[in-house]
């Protein structure tokens, strides 16, 4: 409870002096520029590779809550949240594993460096001050390093243009309860901007019907999490724009790690802060930026013997990193935009296991550290207005592991006379083992020192077209990845080994189609083949076939209503009780709804699986069923 209240508090006292965040050098976003492409923004038409960006109004429209919920429809990618929010939730990028997306939160490292298998949990993040989402599609390990494989996700802050405060208040289905805050304030060079959120469900539950034990119940798992954010902004003495950035995040969580399991909760904590300093030099010409990031996550599970199991089990992970960076942006060259930038990375995992199953007692204790030291170039090249170049080369040397040289280009080339964009990338990747896969040790687990980094070659090339005069926008991308040395843990006790190579192929088609001044159409198709480069056998949860419809109609100007639809096709799966199944496919239909009661006061509404669609998003694990929620939010 001190800890909870810890949140709260801090939530508060930045509510008590909100602002504005004002402008850093080289973060000023526009609404058509990108980041995560580049680290710096650039328009999007001159980003070769393909990045997806989720506004604020988006999140806003849609009523995304959480990180996991806000990726359902990105084309390329598939969200699985085993059920509702607060759950583990993984997160696969054209194919590839969810360990090898690199998540940021304004510019922060946030995976957690004690997972097993080092993949981040998309449904531990709420998205109470979220302004905007870039989701990075490809390999862009030259510019992030390690785990960006199949491609990077970066959340950042939304920021405030003036002293303003909002809430929020959302009821509705499974006894879920939420409420949300931000603020913002200037004061001369200085602006503060914060936000605090709270949400509780009692839940549905998460194992499917028909693994209900004959003598158990259909119990509901329910979630609770608090997050909070602080961003500080400002100019100090000689020209330095410093900004501080904290957030903090808790959630509890109830699971079925078997079947209807009444006593299995988790609970994470996490902490992430960056201090940040820039000053100009040489009329701009050239432009340092030193900064600081800290990441702490801390997880624990526990299950006690109940009616169904005799089971006792205590986990818990901790997993720390501390990173230092220097970035230098260069503009010495009218045509070029140079960076040069140094990293030197820390981390360091903690694991505590116990387990007793009916007199069979999982036990283990292991920890770890490693450092990395990067450097890296990259040169943005402009060629009139019509071809443009970003090239970049990387070095990462790992205290474990020999160094790594990764490289992207990526070109893009203007057709306006024919309303069409030309682009693509080509680009290595790799991903170090996690610490535990390394070094954890257990009865029933062993790390294996000798393993290698994975690695990766891809390639993709798109061209987007405009027709009917602006009114319809389409894309089409073929997309292809090699990752060689993928990590597997077999045996028992479960051993991992670089024993597997993956081929990855896929086309992207998106669509955007404005059918009159009030009606507008968009939608996505994604076909992917993710397989075992040796057997051919199909990766686990990666369907073929996925699908999304965005229809929206503006029916009055106060008053808009928009339908989603989402197709997920047939997957194979580990199955509940073991072996392998394959699941059919399912859609799920969503209504949103929002009303301008009043220039500051805006009423919405919601109802998730309109239809009641019973489905698993894998095998045992339901999804959620019908919801309605409604809320109001206000703007002082």
């Amino acid at each position: 409870m001190m800890r909870k209240n810890a949140i709260v508090a801090a939530g508060l006292v930045g509510l008590a002096a909100v602002s504005a965040t004002s402008p850093v050098y080289g973060q000023a976003l526009l609404p058509e520029t990108v980041v995560s492409a580049t680290r710096i923004p650039v328009p999007a038409e001159r980003v070769g590779g393909s990045v997806t960006v989720i506004d604020e109004e988006d999140l806003s429209r849609k009523q995304r809550r959480t990180l996991s919920d806000a990726l359902l429809d990105v084309p390329g990618t598939r969200a699985v949240q085993l059920g509702g929010p607060g759950r583990q939730s993984s997160f696969f990028i054209r194919g590839a594993n969810s360990n090898h997306v690199l998540v940021l939160l304004d510019g922060i490292e946030i995976g957690d460096p004690s997972a097993p298998a080092g993949a981040y949990d998309f449904g531990n993040l709420f998205l109470g001050g979220a302004g905007r989402i870039e989701v990075l599609r490809g390999a862009p390990a030259s510019t992030y390093g390690s785990d960006a494989i199949g491609g990077a996700v970066n959340i950042v802050t939304a920021p405030a243009i003036a002293d303003s405060t909002s809430v929020q208040l959302e009821g509705g289905s499974f006894g879920t309860l939420s409420q949300a805050a931000r603020a913002s304030r200037v004061t001369g060079e200085w602006s503060i901007a914060t936000s605090f959120a709270h949400a509780k469900s009692g839940g549905e539950p998460v194992t499917g019907q028909r693994f209900t034990p004959a003598n158990g119940t259909n119990e509901e798992d329910g979630y609770e999490n608090f997050s909070g954010s602080f961003v500080l902004d400002g100019t100090v003495a000689s020209n330095v724009d410093f900004r501080l950035i904290a957030h903090a995040f808790q959630t509890d969580v109830e699971l079925d790690p078997t079947a209807q399991d009444p006593d299995s909760n988790s609970e994470t904590k996490q902490y992430f802060l960056r201090v940040q300093g820039a000053r100009p030099f040489y009329q701009e010409q050239w432009v340092p930026t030193f900064g600081l990031n800290v990441t702490h996550v801390r997880r624990e599970f526990f299950n006690d013997p109940d009616s169904l199991a005799n089971t006792f089990q205590r986990n818990q992970n901790t997993g720390r990193r501390v990173k230092v960076d220097w970035r230098n942006d260069v503009f010495v060259f009218p045509d070029h935009q140079i960076m040069v930038g140094f990293e030197y990375e820390h981390e360091k995992f903690e694991n505590t296991q116990f387990a007793n199953f009916s007199g069979f007692v999982v036990s283990g204790n292991s920890g770890e550290t490693s450092s990395s030291r990067t450097i890296y170039v990259q040169d943005t090249y402009a060629w009139s207005d019509r071809a443009f170049v970003t090239a970049d080369v990387r070095y990462d040397d790992n205290t474990r592991f020999s160094g790594k040289t990764t490289y992207r280009i990526s070109p893009v080339l203007l057709l306006p006379d024919r309303g069409m964009r030309l682009r693509g990338a080509l680009g290595t990747g790799f991903r170090t083992p996690a610490l535990f896969e390394l070094f954890g040790s257990t009865n029933s687990f062993n790390g294996n020192r000798n393993l290698v980094p994975e690695e990766s070659t891809n390639w993709e090339f798109g061209v987007d077209k405009s027709f009917l005069s602006g009114r319809l926008d389409t894309g089409l991308t073929y997309f292809s990845n090699r990752i060689e040395n993928i990590i597997v843990s077999s045996g028992n006790p479960s051993t991992p080994s670089n024993v597997r190579e993956a081929d990855i192929n896929g086309v992207e088609a998106t669509l955007s189609f404005a059918a009159s001044s009030s009606v507008r159409v968009e939608g996505g198709y994604t076909f992917t083949a993710a397989e075992n480069a040796d057997t051919g056998q199909v990766f686990q949860r990666r369907p073929k076939h996925q699908a999304d419809i965005d229809l929206r109609w503006q029916a009055r100007r106060d008053a808009s209503l928009s339908a989603l639809i989402g197709y997920v096709g047939e997957t194979r799966d580990a199955g509940f009780n073991g072996g392998t199944v394959y699941r059919g496919g399912y859609a799920v239909f969503d209504l949103r709804g929002d009303w301008q009661v009043r220039e500051d006061i805006l009423a919405f509404a919601r109802i998730d699986n309109l239809f009641d669609n019973d489905y698993e998003v894998a095998d045992g694990f339901r999804g959620p069923s019908r919801g309605i929620f409604v809320g109001l939010s206000a703007r002082f």
